[in-house]
C-alpha cells in the first residue's frame, strides 16, 4: 500500500455549498464541482477566486506532474457500496513531485497516496468514497496542491450513479442563503423507488426561522416538501430539520437539514479562514511547499460599492492580497501563512477588515490552523 500522506486535508463547510447552491441570485465566482447532502445529489459549488495559478513554464530541475486520467466514472451501483479507484501520478520532471496537501469535496471521501515521487516515477492517489448517504448523479473531487510550479493544483474526480430506495431531489437538504429582508423558498423532492407505495402521514419542524408545507405530486409515488424563510428573519445563520413521517418500515422519519443564511448589506464568505494541518517537516524539507499554504474568502457588498481601508490579524505571519484594489462590490482576499515564524501547535485569531462603508466599517473574520 502507498504512504499515507502527512499533509493538509480541508474539507469545505457547509455553508461555502450554500453560497454556492444559490450562486446564480447572488454570485459571479470561478466553479469547482462538489456536493455536500445528508441524502442527496450534485451540488456545484466553488472555491473562492481562481483555480489555478497562470502556467510559468516548465523550470529546470523541477517536477512535472501528469495524470493520464484524471476522471473515473464508476457506473451505476447500489446506495451503501464503497467506490475505490487510484489515480495514476507520473513524475516527468527533474526533481521529486511532492503533494503539499488535499482538498476533500465529501465528507464520505478518504484518501491514500504517496508523500513523494521521484523523477522518471510513477505513484499512484488512491480515493474511496463511501454511498451510504449519496444517490442519484454523484460528483466527487479531491484536489491535489502540488510543488509543480507548471500545473500546482490537479483535480481528480470520481463521477457514478448510486441508486438508493428513495431519491432526495436535489439533495437530502435545503441550504438557503438570503439578504436581510428578503423572502426565500427551497424545495425537496421525494421520489419513491420502492415496489410498496409510500405514503406520506405529515410533517414536523424542527428549528425556528422557517416554515414547511408537503406537496403531493403523485401519490405514493413522488411529494415535494417546500421549506420557506420569510423576510423578517435577522441576520445570522440557523440550522433546523425537516421530519416527513411516512407509513414505511426502514424508512419510516426521513430526516431533511435545513440550514439557512441571512446576509447583511456587506459580509463575507466563507465566514472563517482555515488552514488546517501543515506539516512542519515537509516544508522545511521542500520550502517550495510554501506557495500551497494559501486560502480565500470574498468581501461582498449586495449593492453599490466600497473600499477595503486595511486588512490586519491579530495572528502573526499572515500576509494579505486583496483583488481588486481601489472600490468595488466584490473582493477576493489571499491569506498566505508565512513559514518564518511558524512553530508547532494549533493558532486562532482574527483577521479584521476596515472598509469606508459608514454602516459596516469592520469586518471579522476568524482564522485558525495547527502547525505538527
Amino acid at each position: 500500500m502507498p504512504d499515507v500522506l502527512a499533509g493538509h486535508h480541508r474539507k469545505v463547510d457547509w455553508m461555502e455549498r450554500a453560497e454556492q447552491t444559490m450562486s446564480a441570485l447572488f454570485f459571479n465566482v470561478a466553479m469547482l464541482n462538489f456536493r455536500w447532502r445528508d441524502l442527496g445529489v450534485l451540488v456545484v459549488a466553488a472555491t473562492v477566486g481562481i483555480c489555478c495559478p497562470p502556467s510559468q513554464g516548465w523550470a529546470a530541475d523541477s517536477p512535472k506532474a501528469t495524470v493520464p486520467a484524471p476522471s473515473y466514472d464508476f457506473g451505476t451501483i447500489a446506495q451503501g457500496e464503497t467506490v475505490s479507484h487510484c489515480f495514476e501520478l507520473e513524475n516527468n520532471g527533474t526533481a521529486p513531485l511532492k503533494i503539499a496537501r488535499m482538498e476533500l469535496s465529501l465528507p464520505e471521501m478518504t484518501t491514500r497516496t504517496s508523500a513523494s515521487i521521484a523523477p522518471g516515477k510513477k505513484g499512484h492517489v488512491c480515493v474511496e468514497l463511501g454511498t451510504s448517504t449519496l444517490s442519484l448523479m454523484v460528483s466527487a473531487q479531491a484536489l491535489l496542491f502540488l510543488n509543480d510550479p507548471t500545473q500546482p493544483r490537479i483535480p481528480l474526480v470520481l463521477t457514478g450513479v448510486v441508486k438508493a430506495p428513495i431519491d432526495l431531489i436535489p439533495m437530502g437538504a435545503v441550504f438557503a442563503a438570503v439578504w436581510k429582508g428578503e423572502r426565500a423558498e427551497q424545495s425537496v423532492t421525494i421520489v419513491n423507488n420502492l415496489p410498496k407505495p409510500l405514503h406520506v402521514r405529515g410533517l414536523e419542524t424542527e428549528g425556528q426561522h422557517f416554515t414547511a408545507r408537503l406537496v403531493t405530486q403523485k401519490p405514493d409515488e413522488v411529494y415535494k416538501v417546500l421549506v420557506t424563510v420569510p423576510p423578517d428573519v435577522p441576520p445570522g445563520r440557523y440550522t433546523g430539520a425537516v421530519y416527513v413521517n411516512t407509513d414505511s418500515a426502514r424508512f419510516s422519519r426521513i430526516r431533511l437539514g435545513v440550514n439557512i443564511f441571512v446576509k447583511t448589506e456587506i459580509y463575507t464568505f466563507p465566514s472563517a479562514v482555515a488552514f488546517g494541518t501543515v506539516n512542519l517537516a515537509q516544508l522545511e524539507a521542500d520550502p517550495s511547499l510554501a506557495a500551497s499554504l494559501i486560502e480565500e474568502f470574498l468581501v461582498k457588498k449586495h449593492i453599490g460599492k466600497f473600499t477595503i481601508k486595511s486588512i490586519s490579524s491579530d495572528v502573526p505571519g499572515l500576509e494579505f492580497t486583496q483583488t481588486p484594489k481601489g472600490e468595488s462590490n466584490t473582493f477576493r482576499v489571499d491569506v498566505a501563512l508565512s513559514t518564518a515564524p511558524l512553530h508547532p501547535g494549533s493558532f486562532a485569531g482574527n483577521i479584521r477588515v476596515r472598509t469606508d462603508d459608514a454602516a459596516f466599517p469592520e469586518l471579522t473574520v476568524p482564522v485558525s490552523g495547527e502547525i505538527r
